[in-house]
């Protein structure tokens, strides 16, 4: 999770293709890997907050 946690920040901070890496990078770890998984981390947050997280990992292609 903390890989995804990256790759958000870098899409924020508009490093998108350093992003595109760590998302490849940790689906290499976790196939099964997607958008909803990060759930778990954000699921508490204001729904603003876990739709930006989302979009941003979608942006990477996190599906």
């Amino acid at each position: 999770m903390s890989r995804l946690a990256l790759a958000v920040a870098l899409v924020a901070l508009g490093r998108p293709e350093e992003a595109k890496a760590v998302v490849t990078e940790a689906r290499r770890m976790d196939q099964g890997l997607t958008v909803a998984s990060f759930d778990s981390v954000v699921g508490q947050e204001p729904h603003d907050l876990r739709q930006r997280v989302y979009s941003a990992l979608r942006q990477v292609g996190l599906s």
